[in-house]
């Protein structure tokens, strides 16, 4: 293509009576740059691998007000308590079995990391595990006051999303 180019524009200088001539050069690509691109490719990765783990365990907090909305509707949690279970034992334990069904998508996102070698996030694995464990707690006591609103359980997950 740069030689027709080349043989063109000089064809028309010669038309228009010009001494001057065009002289193209070719060479071909470095590998450097393809190598170049390729890694401005790759460092948007883990911004990606972040933005997918942030949406995956967030569905994890929001699905233990399923429960927690099915035990009060069908009258459960009333029963319970009727049982001699005082409140605090009630939430406590709900919490600390909620924050153990956490630890296995939570495993599992880290076992993900180790599998797939993402530089990222297993360079810094002690950060990351803190970062989503404090997620998980913090996330998890959050939805339980937002139980009392709904009536229905599956009518919770989506806008406690």
């Amino acid at each position: 293509m740069p030689t027709a180019a080349n043989a063109m524009y000089n064809l028309q200088l010669k038309n228009a009576g010009s001494r001057h001539h065009v002289t193209v050069a070719a060479q071909a690509m470095n590998a450097t740059a393809m190598r170049t691109s390729h890694d401005y490719v790759m460092q948007g990765v883990p911004i990606v691998i972040s933005i997918f783990i942030i949406v995956g365990l967030s569905f994890v907090p929001t699905s233990f007000v399923v429960y927690l909305v099915g035990e009060r509707s069908s009258n459960a949690k009333h029963l319970q308590f009727c049982a001699g279970v005082s409140p605090e034992i009630y939430w406590i334990s709900n919490y600390i079995w909620d924050i153990f069904n956490f630890l296995l998508p939570t495993s599992v996102s880290i076992c993900v990391f180790f599998v797939f070698q993402q530089e990222a996030f297993v360079r810094e694995i002690g950060a990351v595990v803190m970062l989503i464990l404090m997620y998980g707690l913090a996330a998890t006591p959050l939805f339980y006051p937002a139980s009392f609103i709904f009536s229905i359980p599956y009518s919770a997950l989506i806008p406690l999303l």
